[in-house]
């Protein structure tokens, strides 16, 4: 909840910041993002967590997720997956759970961005359908092929991928 309410604050900051340097910000976090899937090891959560603690991390986490999704026009997931794989959570029950969060901040930030700079239905269209087929395709890999560390280095090198595009086409 605390995401949704803070995307379509970040999409209206964003309208303050140079394109570029928003470019690169996320660039940024999309690099330290993939570095961490690929390489941090945490150590996996073994006790059950007190309902105070998993409250404080999920809106700490919601927050800055929200607010950065809606700065960048990002969902947000590129933000929770790494910090709870960071905190020790599984990292397919990680991705799992961000997929519910993600629905609403994603909707959240597209509404504010929406209201700001108006849509191109026909780019919302294409990445709609490309959207939904890759979801059922990932949700299949998820759930019957992949394990945990192979879903952080497909996380870590996608991330890579769309950091290095960005900045190929920056420079």
């Amino acid at each position: 909840m605390v995401a949704t309410a803070l995307s379509p604050v970040g999409a209206y900051v964003s309208q303050g910041l140079d394109r570029n340097v928003l470019l690169w910000l996320f660039i940024a976090f999309l690099l330290f993002a993939a570095l961490m899937m690929l390489f941090y090891r945490p150590r996996p959560r073994e006790a059950v967590s007190s309902l105070a603690f998993l409250l404080t991390i999920g809106v700490g986490v919601g927050s800055l997720a929200g607010f950065l999704g809606g700065l960048l026009g990002v969902g947000g997931g590129n933000i929770i997956v790494p910090a709870l794989v960071a905190l020790g959570f599984d990292p397919k029950k990680a991705s799992a759970s961000t997929s519910v969060v993600v629905i609403f901040s994603s909707l959240a930030g597209f509404l504010g961005h929406a209201s700001l700079a108006g849509i191109d239905v026909s780019l919302l269209g294409t990445t709609t359908v490309g959207a939904a087929v890759g979801a059922a395709l990932g949700s299949w890999l998820m759930t019957d092929r992949l394990k945990g560390r192979q879903v952080k280095v497909i996380i870590g090198m996608v991330l890579m991928v769309i950091a290095a595009k960005l900045a190929w086409d920056l420079l």
